[in-house]
């Protein structure tokens, strides 16, 4: 029996540049023809209030939303690092340059964010010689339904996020100077506060205590010149706005399984525990494993230990929102193509049922989803997908946690000593 031919290179790299080039033209024209989620209108009026009252009156009052009846309301502080204040008058200024409305510009930025993920993510994955299939898996990532419907519909920047932090992984994998992966790290967090949880890690990968101060001395200046002038002239204000931030209880993983016992006189205590400090369960439970993978005889390739990082925060995460399944979409890639292909098949069968249930069924427009209830078969979908994160956690602890010296042997990380400065 003949064997199957197995397509060179060169065919490969145009059959992803292809899938790439279609991915990207279909999150554009969802993004030009639909209005977004509830998060577009959020950014929307954000930018109003700033231009009229200010940054300090932004992060002190927020918006409020009242539902169509007016019989309930609901506060949305402004929770973005200052930076997002110049992205959003940059926005609006290519709103009133163009005619396309701010949503667009906002989609299409993280369109475009999603571009530099995939290039990163095929540059760590060459570290990793025992993985089979990279081809395939990047034909899955590009096309991946979460990131269609994030980008490209709901609205919101956290796909730029993780393309920031994918940077300085790479940056600190090819052992560039410290000030280069810090400076993107700083830029991340200035697009959201979440990349904290990947800091740990980061810093037990690097060796020396000195290189982590350069690294960590980079990340702050960044981000506070990024901040300027508004974190001078606001610091405890918008520091006390960012640390207060907290999403919606009760729609994922533990939160559901604890609403369960909400209304119970014995067992209520246990839902409003885990709202209430879950998120220090999930920063001490970072921190111990970003100890445990670094511990010798070696440090597992970065790629990996951010996707355990990231993947234990959404298992254990007690809020959630559906644009945080973007922040795990590249690090899977790590495991190989089937765990990969499966994640992304469960998520995306989750994002598009809720997505089409929000907006009404095809074709999609507009999804103000704040007073729209989390309907019985959106939470069995989101714990069909939050197992998935349960296996995929698994298979990356199996992987960071295994004493194999090979392991270290990646892009660039090697020798994590020689990193420069």
């Amino acid at each position: 029996m003949q064997a199957t031919p197995i397509r060179p290179p060169r065919e490969r790299s145009w059959l992803l540049i292809a899938a790439a080039a279609f991915a990207f033209a279909l999150k554009v024209t969802i993004a030009f023809n639909t209005y977004g989620t509830n998060d577009v209108m959020t950014f929307e009026r954000d930018l109003a209030k700033l231009q009229r009252y200010g940054a300090a009156t932004l992060y002190r009052e927020g918006i409020t939303y009242a539902s169509a009846d007016r019989t309930r309301s609901e506060n949305q502080p402004f929770i973005h690092p200052p930076f997002m204040l110049a992205v959003l008058r940059g926005w609006g200024l290519l709103a009133k340059l163009t005619g396309l409305p701010l949503g667009f510009w906002l989609r299409l930025t993280s369109s475009m964010a999603d571009i530099l993920s995939l290039v990163l993510v095929a540059r760590l994955l060459k570290g990793l010689p025992s993985l089979k299939d990279t081809g395939l898996g990047l034909l899955a990532m590009a096309l991946c339904p979460v990131s269609v419907v994030i980008s490209g519909f709901h609205g919101n920047t956290d796909p730029v996020m993780i393309a920031l932090v994918l940077l300085s992984v790479y940056w600190l994998e090819t052992r560039r100077a410290l000030w280069m992966p810090g400076a993107a790290m700083g830029m991340a967090l200035s697009i959201k506060i979440v990349p904290v949880i990947f800091i740990p890690a980061i810093l037990w990968h690097i060796p020396r205590m000195r290189q982590r101060w350069r690294y960590l001395a980079s990340v702050a200046a960044v981000f506070v010149l990024a901040s300027l002038p508004y974190i001078v002239r606001n610091p405890v204000l918008i520091g006390r706005t960012l640390l207060s931030y907290s999403s919606t209880p009760g729609l994922w993983g533990f939160s559901v399984l604890s609403v369960f016992f909400r209304d119970s006189e014995s067992w209520g205590w246990l839902f409003r525990s885990y709202a209430a400090g879950g998120k220090i369960l999930v920063l001490s439970a970072i921190l111990c494993l970003s100890v445990a993978i670094n511990l010798p005889p070696n440090r597992p390739p970065l790629i990996l230990q951010c996707g355990a990082m990231a993947f234990l925060f959404l298992f254990l995460t007690p809020g959630f929102a559906m644009q945080y399944l973007a922040w795990v979409v590249p690090w899977v890639l790590a495991l190989g193509f089937w765990p990969a292909l499966v994640f992304y098949a469960v998520s995306g069968v989750f994002v598009i049922i809720v997505y089409n249930d929000w907006c009404g069924g095809f074709p999609w427009s507009a999804a103000n989803v704040l007073f729209r209830p989390w309907e019985v078969r959106h939470a069995m979908l989101g714990l069909l997908c939050w197992a998935a994160v349960a296996v995929i956690l698994v298979l990356f602890l199996n992987k960071c946690l295994r004493r194999d010296a090979n392991l270290t042997k990646t892009l660039g990380s090697g020798d994590p000593a020689a990193l420069p400065g």
